[in-house]
């Protein structure tokens, strides 16, 4: 039926039925396609949510998304571990319960902390506060930012976070050895400059033999000056990455007999070589292994007592050489062992010892480790110390040394 000009009703005739079937297929086409599209762009839309959620959770940086509410509709793991959030609690319980602090220690209300700012529409970067959970304390910086509707209202905040605890550490430790490399060379330095200025005032010199104290006491010191400069540029040098080891056939037990005789006096203590037969010749960088040794030995000589022996052994293991230096020296604390290798420590007690950085062992642990091999101490406080390191043999050549 369809009504006609006259505001009545009459039926459709054939002709008018096939064009109205064409119109309402028409419109079902249109309708149909319309509905195959909006479903396309739902499917694409939730396609490309999926992969930026992927994203987000395999970032190493923390976000955290808050809709318009404050409520938080995204939190990366980053963000969870960053923060020290309770996996089994809810984000939002989590980040008002968050205990935070300014850097000098005043607690941060919720109210001014980074997630309420965030949602207030704050946009701020590289804002640095302290999250503790009662146990650890971690140095967190936060950056933000918000998309609005064009009227000042919120419509999504993002808060992104980073820990920082280990590069402050860090800046901590090199403040720390920075200032003790100032201390360390101001000592000889001083001797230095002193001397010179009674050279230079001739006439408070009484004669030849306080003009040649002072010479000495120059060439001492700017000698420990020098050592020192060269302990930093060989750690740095290590330490860069561009080290490589200058291979070749070691004969390891005179290179040892030779280090010794080189560092052995008329006036200093007695060192034995024992336990060395059946060494292989190994491949290796043989200066290096030298200033492994003499580390060892001079480290031996330096903190035991006058007249102690020091004994040295050189022992052939599988597939590696064993070498270790024995002392009855003063021995280093349990506490003070596991950290001898690191840098800028020193062994044991350093009362009355020469002045140095305390890298001597931190460079030998390098030098070892570059052969692939190991190295490590025993030690107990009043009895002495044993230092020992490997080196892999490479080849079969043997030496036989007597005892």
């Amino acid at each position: 039926m369809v009504i006609d000009t006259n505001g009545g009703t009459r039926p459709l005739r054939a002709a008018e039925h096939s064009v109205f079937d064409d119109d309402l297929r028409e419109a079902n086409g249109r309708l149909l396609v319309a509905g195959l599209q909006a479903q396309r762009d739902a499917e694409d839309s939730d396609r490309d949510l999926a992969q930026m959620n992927a994203l987000i959770a395999g970032l190493a940086e923390g976000v955290v998304v808050f809709n318009a509410r404050g409520d938080v509709v995204l939190l990366n793991p980053a963000a969870r571990h960053i923060m020290g959030l309770p996996s089994g609690q809810l984000a939002d319980d989590c980040l008002r319960t968050l205990r935070t602090s300014r850097l000098n220690g005043t607690t941060l209300p919720f109210a001014e902390g980074p997630a309420a700012r965030a949602c207030d529409g704050e946009v701020f970067s590289e804002e640095e506060v302290i999250i503790s959970d009662g146990e650890y304390e971690r140095r967190v910086v936060f950056s933000a930012n918000s998309l609005g509707d064009g009227q000042g209202k919120v419509l999504r905040a993002i808060l992104t976070c980073r820990d920082v605890t280990h590069l402050r550490e860090l800046e901590k430790l090199r403040e720390e050895h920075l200032a003790l490399i100032s201390h360390d060379l101001r000592s000889p330095l001083a001797i230095v400059l002193g001397a010179a200025r009674q050279l230079a005032a001739a006439q408070d010199l009484t004669g030849i033999g306080q003009r040649a104290e002072m010479v000495g006491l120059i060439e001492t010191s700017a000698g420990r000056i020098i050592a020192m400069a060269d302990e930093l540029l060989e750690s740095a040098y290590l330490e860069s990455g561009q080290f490589r080891l200058e291979k070749e056939p070691i004969a390891l037990v005179p290179l040892v007999a030779a280090v010794l005789n080189r560092l052995v006096t008329p006036d200093s203590r007695p060192i034995r070589m024992v336990g060395m037969r059946h060494v292989e010749v190994l491949m290796g960088d043989g200066l290096r292994v030298e200033r492994v040794l003499v580390n060892l030995v001079t480290n031996a000589m330096k903190y035991s007592a006058a007249g102690s022996p020091i004994e040295v052994r050189v022992q052939p293991g599988s597939g590696e050489v064993v070498v270790s230096i024995l002392d009855e020296g003063r021995g280093i604390s349990a506490h003070d062992l596991p950290y001898i290798f690191e840098r800028f420590q020193r062994v044991g007690d350093t009362k009355g010892a020469p002045r140095s950085f305390g890298l001597g062992l931190y460079i030998s642990r390098l030098i070892v480790e570059a052969h692939g091999g190991r190295i490590w101490a025993e030690s107990t406080i009043g009895v002495g110390s044993t230092f020992s390191f490997t080196l892999p043999t490479e080849n079969a050549a043997e030496l036989t040394a007597e005892d």
